[in-house]
């Protein structure tokens, strides 16, 4: 006659070492866990025996089968048992068959060791695929002879590791956050992306997570940040470095999760200060105009001058008012306040002077050789190119003289004379 036996228990789900989880442990005998089943199909013993569960030989033989397990959360699972002979006859081994969907079929068969007495013996550690429907039956290997006492039926599944999070905000607006390292051959578009969370910060989910240290640096939009200056003024975030060619990030594998700035080592936006050099300039039609420049200074970076971008719509030709401005970034993308220089240039240059006012210049354009004529003595004579670099220079200390400008490229030029202290300033074209 065929007993089976629907016998329920609470199992508890006790955590171990190393991220490992008992997912069911039965010591053996009493009550099985929720869902079990046990099938006495030989009914000389109960499968039940108090200490041990007892698995007769037979055709078929006894049967107990666990109930469904959801595995899918873990990286690994084990199965372990002990196991030792009952009654007389040959001995036999314990066959364990492993379902994947929920029991309807068995695709995995494993056998354990074979025991030889009553002294409780290691199984066998049989590894199971972690999956959402799992279950594990459990029969005697032989239709006759000796019995199957098992306990310690212990299953444990290996925690899957937690994923690396690294989080980090931009201080202006962006469309794509990067990673890029020597894993990705430092390829800006190589490494993965982060997912824009809306705020200002983007979050790059690396599942699993390294198992080495990662060395690593960001990529904003295809550009990727440079954080050398930061470390040479006391910066900690690249100690990957060798403080002048390259300051890499690193992560640690027993660092956790992490947030961090694109392109400073600082969280806070802190724009450059750009202080220009003199004020506002005023100069006359014809004169050379050569800009003062300015400086700019960053928190974490230190001197930014040599970043400042320079926009001037000056023209010395032309009376009129201009404006020359500055703009610098940091490595951060903090955009420093836009600084603006006003330059007035004046339509004369207010002199009365009467050796100046018959001052004289021909041919213009010229092609050669210019000749100048004033009423004094002509003290010195400097041509400018447009870019206010001074190409010719002579001292002629006589009311007439030439210039040679063969030598010079076609194009405009500024002619300064001075006489008895007092400049003026002419534009030439050279053919």
């Amino acid at each position: 006659m065929k007993k089976i036996y629907y016998l329920l228990i609470t199992l508890a789900i006790s955590s171990l070492s190393f991220g490992q989880v008992e997912v069911f442990n039965l010591a053996g005998g009493g009550a099985f866990p929720d869902g079990w089943t046990a099938t006495n199909n030989v009914t000389t013993y109960d499968i039940d025996r108090g200490s041990y569960f007892l698995l007769d030989s037979g055709d078929p033989s006894d049967i107990i089968v666990s109930s469904v397990y959801d595995l899918s959360a873990y990286s690994s699972a084990v199965f372990n048992l002990d196991l030792a002979t009952f009654g007389s006859g040959d001995n036999n081994s314990a066959t364990i068959e492993i379902s994947y969907d929920g029991g309807a079929t068995y695709t995995q068969t494993e056998t354990s060791a074979v025991p030889t007495s009553s002294s409780y013996i290691d199984g066998g550690s049989f590894a199971v695929t972690p999956s959402a429907q799992v279950v594990i039956k459990f029969t005697n290997s032989g239709v006759a002879g000796k019995g199957n006492r098992l306990r310690n039926l212990i299953l444990t599944g290996a925690a899957a590791p937690a994923p690396l999070l690294i989080t980090t905000s931009v201080c202006a607006t962006a469309t794509s956050v990067r990673l890029t390292g020597p894993w990705w051959a430092w390829n800006p578009a190589g490494g993965p992306e982060a997912s824009d969370n809306g705020d200002g910060t983007w979050t790059f989910t690396l599942d699993p997570a390294p198992t080495a240290n990662m060395e690593y640096l960001l990529v904003v939009d295809g550009v990727q940040e440079n954080l050398i200056a930061n470390m040479a003024n006391g910066g900690d975030c690249a100690p990957v470095t060798d403080s002048f060619s390259y300051a890499n990030r690193l992560w640690e594998t027993t660092a956790g999760n992490v947030t961090n700035n694109y392109g400073q080592c600082g969280a806070s936006c802190v724009v450059p200060v750009i202080t220009m050099t003199g004020t506002d300039a005023t100069v006359t039609v014809g004169d050379v105009y050569t800009d003062a420049g300015a400086t700019a200074l960053d928190d974490e970076q230190g001197d930014v001058t040599a970043s400042i971008t320079v926009v001037s719509t000056v023209d010395t030709t032309t009376a009129g008012t201009y404006t020359v401005t500055y703009n610098v970034s940091d490595g951060a993308l903090n955009a420093a306040t836009q600084m603006t220089r006003t330059v007035t240039v004046e339509e004369t240059l207010g002199i009365d002077d009467a050796e100046l006012s018959q001052f004289t210049y021909f041919p213009n354009p010229v092609n050669n050789v210019l000749t100048i004529k004033a009423q004094a003595s002509i003290d010195n004579i400097t041509v400018y190119n447009m870019l206010g670099q001074a190409v010719v220079r002579s001292t002629p200390n006589t009311n007439d003289s030439t210039v040679d400008m063969s030598a010079l490229q076609t194009g405009a030029y500024f002619v300064q004379v001075s006489i008895n202290n007092t400049l003026k300033t002419v534009r030439v074209i050279k053919n």
